[in-house]
């Protein structure tokens, strides 16, 4: 897997980079490391003080990259890649990953909180938005932005789709360690109507087969899941809203990271969230994997 680190050194991308560190790939990683300066007087670190010059800015960056390579060297034997570039961040971020044609970009998130819920910063929005490849925004922790270890609790959105089955496989690419918990959590559409006599029994007859049916999907894949990953256990949910069930449901087992399918649309060759996804990846108070692997199956 060939995977695009976004870090420009600050706690935040830090962390981002220990939880890619923790994750056990099966395979050797391909890895490049991106940091994007803002300009000479303004870096995206946000140390501009002491980054006034030209000279200093390469410093910091061959530092802070050489503390990267320390880090993953036993994980990148054979490729790890380090690039500087100057401008728009986010765009640059993209534009990295499609040239070297990023299977992963990782890449943290800044958060406040605004009505209960966490709100992504503009770079990390636009990047998971419009990449074409798979992306792992990383949360910091609640306290402290205390270092990531491997994720212990992971929610995996499922609804039977080729993008949530491939989401499964590309997770399959990595080794969890025994007492990871995996939630298979599939939502169940739940209709607002006026009851009424001559609709209400058929109305509700439609939705109790569904349901049925979404517990089945559900409960088959977590019996497959569990062959490799023996705590795995499905959950269903009745919602109006699939977003929204998704992330009241990562807020209540306090996961550390939720995975899901990106079916998006092609719109003047960029690809787009759908609308699940990007509310999940707006609100959910983890870190979130949104998957495109699904692009390169049915390519195949």
């Amino acid at each position: 897997m060939k995977v695009l680190l976004a870090s420009d050194g600050s706690s935040l991308a830090k962390n981002a980079a220990e939880l890619l560190h923790h994750l056990k790939f099966q395979q050797p990683l391909k890895l490049a490391v991106l940091t994007v300066s803002l300009g000479p007087e303004l870096t995206i670190h946000g140390n501009p003080q002491n980054l006034t010059r030209e000279e200093e800015e390469k410093e910091f960056v061959a530092r802070h990259h050489a503390e990267l390579e320390a880090m993953f060297k036993d994980q990148c034997p054979d490729y790890f890649s380090k690039l500087h570039h100057t401008g728009n961040v986010a765009q640059s971020i993209l534009e990295v990953s499609r040239r070297i044609v990023a299977d992963l970009i990782v890449i943290g998130a800044v958060g406040h909180s605004l009505v209960s819920r966490m709100l992504l910063g503009s770079i990390s929005d636009r990047v998971a938005t419009h990449a074409q490849c798979s992306v792992l925004v990383v949360r910091p922790p609640d306290q402290d932005h205390r270092p990531h270890v491997c994720p212990k609790k992971i929610t995996i959105a499922y609804d039977g789709s080729v993008a949530s089955r491939e989401a499964i496989n590309e997770m399959m690419q990595l080794t969890w360690d025994p007492d990871c918990e995996f939630s298979v959590l599939s939502i169940a559409p739940s209709y607002d109507y006026l009851m009424s006599e001559g609709v209400a029994a058929g109305v509700l007859e439609d939705e109790a087969k569904a349901l049925e049916q979404t517990k089945d999907k559900a409960e088959y894949m977590a019996k497959q899941l569990a062959e490799k990953l023996p705590n795995t256990h499905p959950h269903v949910i009745r919602s109006q809203h699939e977003g929204e069930a998704i992330v009241r449901f990562t807020e209540h087992q306090q996961s550390d990271l939720v995975i899901l399918g990106d079916t998006g649309h092609s719109l003047l060759h960029d690809l787009f969230l759908g609308s699940t996804t990007k509310y999940v990846l707006r609100h959910a108070p983890c870190s979130v994997w949104i998957s495109r692997h699904h692009h390169t199956a049915e390519g195949q």
